[in-house]
C-alpha cells in the first residue's frame, strides 16, 4: 500500500494511537451489552466471591493453586471482572496461609485491602514455623483482624505466640484445632502459651478448641471478655479435670454459648460427690456430645440452667449409641435431663424423630432425637439419645421388626409435663405409647401409620390402669382433640389404608365406650386427618370415622409436620 503524499511516521503513530482508543472504546460500549454486565456491582460482586469457592472445593486441590492465586486468576479472566474485583473489598478482606505460604502471598491481598476493612485470617494444617502466619497475626496491632482460624501443631503454636508481642484490641473470634498428631497423640498435647495468646487478644469474645486437651481452669478464666466458649473432641477426660472445669463454670464470665465434645474415655468416674448448682445466668445456647454416660449426668447434674433456656437458639445433649448400652444407662440420661431443665418452662410441643445422631449426622435407626417447639416455628433439638431395640420378629415388613423402647417414662417429667402436642415418627413400644396416653395436657398427636392395630391404636382404645386411687381405670388420652395420621410406608396398599382408617375408628369408639366419664358430645376428637393417602375412602369407612371425628380429611397432600 503506497503513502499519502505528505504522510511521516509521527502522523501514522498518532492515528495508530487513536484508532487504538478508540477500539477500547468500542469493546467497552460492547461489553456494556453483554448480560453480565446489567447486573448490578454488588450482584457481581457476589458472583465474584462464588467462583473462588468454587475454584477451591473443585478439582483444583491445595498442591494446585493458592487462594491468591486464584484471585489473581480470576482477575486476569476479563477487564470487567478486573475491575470489580479490585473495587469490591469483600474479595480481599479473607487472608488464608499456608505453611509453605511466600510473604508475596500476604502482601498481594494486602496491597488491596482499605486499611479499615475487618480481616479473617485462615491458616490451616501449619505443621513447620511459618513466617506468613506471624507476620499476618501482626496485622493485628494495626488493622481490625476479627476473626482468626488457626490449624497447627503444637510446637508452631508455641513458637509463633511465646515471642509475638502482639495486642489486637479487634480480634474477638479464635478457633485452634491441633493439627500434625494422630488421634492417640491428643490427650497429650495441651494448648501452649494459653496465658499469653488471652493477653494478645484482651477483647476475644468466642473460643473454640478443637482436638486438644482440656485448658485448666486457670488459663480459660485468662479470657475475660469470654461469651462463646467451645472445647471440642476433647479427648482422656480425667477426673481431676473434670472437677477443674467445673470449677471454672463457677466463677467463668458471662457465658452464652457453651458447646462440649468429648471423645471417649477409659476413665471411669465415681458416682459422686459432684459440684452442683453451678448457674450460668446468661446461657442461651448450650450443646453436650459425650460417649460416656457419666460424663453427661456429671455435667447436667452441676449445671443450673437459666429459666429462659426456652429462647435458645439450640439445646442438644447428645449421647451416642454404643455396644451394650441398657435401658438403665439410658434412661439415667433421660433423669439427668429432666432434672437439668426441671425449672424452667416444659416445651408444649415435641417431635421424636428416627435416624439423626450427634451434630446432625445420621445414625440410622440407632438415635432418637427429640425436637422441641416453645413458640414461633423455631424448632430445638433438644436431645438425641440412643434406644434400647426390641425385637419384632414377626412382621415382615423391615421397618417394623424393631420396636423403640424410648428412655422418658413419667408423663409428669419435665419434657413430657405441659405438652399439648406430640409428633411420632418411630414405631415405639406399647409402654412408651402408655406413658404418653397419660399426659393430662395432651390435645394433638401425629403418627406415621405401621400396621393396623399397632401400639398407639391399643393404647387409644383401652383404659389405663393404676388411675388416681390404685387399680382405678382412667381414660386414655384425657384432652385429645386432633389426630394427624401420615402414610409412609412404601410398600403400602390401598387396603392397608382403609384398614387403619377403620381401626382407628374402632378404637376412638371403644375409648369412649370404656371411659368412666362419658364426653359431652357425640363427636369425641374434633379432626382425624390422614395425609399422603394413595387410596380412595370408602363411604363405609368415611362414616365411621365421621361417628366419632368432626372433621375427617383424607388427602394425596403431605403434611408440613412430617
Amino acid at each position: 500500500m503506497s503513502s499519502t503524499v505528505g504522510e511521516t511516521l509521527i502522523d501514522l503513530d498518532n492515528e495508530i494511537a487513536q484508532l487504538e482508543q478508540d477500539l477500547i472504546a468500542l469493546k467497552r460500549r460492547r461489553n456494556g451489552l453483554l448480560p453480565i454486565s446489567q447486573l448490578p456491582p454488588e450482584v457481581l460482586s457476589r458472583a465474584f466471591l462464588f467462583a473462588l469457592s468454587f475454584f477451591k472445593k473443585g478439582a483444583l486441590g491445595r498442591g494446585k493453586i493458592f487462594p491468591e492465586d486464584t484471585k489473581r486468576t480470576i482477575c486476569a479472566v476479563s477487564y470487567h471482572w478486573r475491575e470489580t474485583a479490585f473495587n469490591t473489598p469483600d474479595v480481599w478482606k479473607k487472608i488464608h496461609v499456608w505453611d509453605t505460604s511466600n510473604i508475596r502471598y500476604l502482601d498481594f491481598p494486602l496491597k488491596h485491602m482499605p486499611e479499615n476493612l475487618p480481616i479473617y485470617l485462615e491458616a490451616k494444617n501449619i505443621i513447620r514455623i511459618s513466617d506468613g502466619v506471624q507476620r499476618a497475626l501482626r496485622l493485628g496491632s494495626t488493622r481490625p483482624l476479627v476473626r482468626i482460624s488457626l490449624g497447627a501443631s503444637e510446637t508452631v503454636v508455641r513458637r509463633t505466640f511465646q515471642d509475638l508481642d502482639l495486642r489486637s484490641e479487634g480480634t474477638e473470634v479464635l478457633k485452634m484445632k491441633c493439627a500434625g498428631l494422630n488421634s492417640q497423640d491428643w490427650v497429650k498435647v495441651r494448648v501452649p502459651c494459653m496465658k499469653t495468646i488471652a493477653g494478645d487478644f484482651p477483647q476475644l469474645r468466642r473460643l473454640c478448641l478443637t482436638a486438644w486437651a482440656l485448658p485448666r481452669a486457670s488459663e480459660l478464666l485468662a479470657f475475660s471478655n469470654l461469651t462463646h466458649l467451645s472445647l471440642e473432641r476433647v479427648s482422656e477426660l480425667s477426673v481431676a479435670d473434670m472437677h477443674e472445669f467445673l470449677g471454672f463454670l463457677k466463677r467463668a464470665g458471662p457465658i452464652t454459648s457453651l458447646l462440649l465434645s468429648f471423645h471417649p474415655t477409659h476413665t471411669n468416674f465415681p458416682y459422686g460427690p459432684w459440684p452442683n448448682g453451678i448457674t450460668l445466668n446468661s446461657l442461651k445456647k448450650i450443646s453436650i456430645f459425650s460417649p460416656n454416660n457419666d460424663i453427661l449426668s456429671i455435667l447436667l447434674g452441676a449445671i443450673h440452667l437459666p429459666t429462659d433456656m426456652e429462647r435458645a437458639d439450640m439445646i442438644n445433649f447428645a449421647s451416642p449409641w454404643q455396644v451394650g448400652t441398657t435401658s438403665g444407662e439410658v434412661s439415667q440420661d433421660a433423669s439427668a435431663l429432666n432434672l437439668a431443665f426441671s425449672h424452667t418452662v416444659p416445651p408444649p410441643i415435641l417431635m421424636v424423630k428416627q435416624g439423626v445422631g450427634p451434630d446432625g449426622i445420621v445414625k440410622g435407626s440407632k438415635y432418637v432425637a427429640f425436637v422441641a417447639q416453645w413458640n414461633g416455628t423455631t424448632r430445638t433439638l433438644l436431645a438425641s439419645m440412643p434406644v434400647v431395640v426390641v425385637p419384632q420378629a414377626r412382621s415382615s415388613e423391615p421397618d417394623l421388626r424393631t420396636l423403640y423402647s424410648l428412655p422418658f417414662t413419667d408423663p409428669g417429667g419435665w419434657l413430657l409435663s405441659k405438652l399439648h402436642t406430640i409428633r411420632i415418627n418411630v414405631y415405639t413400644t406399647f409402654s412408651f405409647w402408655e406413658t404418653i396416653a397419660r399426659i393430662p395436657m395432651l390435645q394433638k398427636v401425629g403418627l406415621i401409620a405401621w400396621e393396623p392395630n399397632d401400639c398407639f391404636i391399643r393404647t387409644l382404645q383401652g383404659g389405663l390402669l393404676n388411675g388416681p386411687s390404685q387399680g382405678e381405670t382412667t381414660k386414655s388420652f384425657p384432652a385429645l382433640r386432633s389426630i394427624e395420621v401420615v402414610f409412609s410406608l412404601s410398600n403400602r396398599t390401598p387396603q392397608f389404608e382403609i384398614d387403619y382408617g377403620r381401626e382407628l375408628a374402632n378404637a376412638l369408639k371403644t375409648r369412649v365406650n370404656s371411659s368412666p366419664e362419658p364426653d359431652l358430645t357425640p363427636n369425641h376428637v374434633h379432626e382425624a386427618h390422614f395425609y399422603r393417602c394413595i387410596s380412595q375412602i370408602d363411604k363405609g369407612t368415611h362414616d365411621l370415622l365421621s361417628n366419632v371425628a368432626l372433621d375427617v380429611l383424607w388427602t394425596s397432600k403431605t403434611s408440613s409436620e412430617f
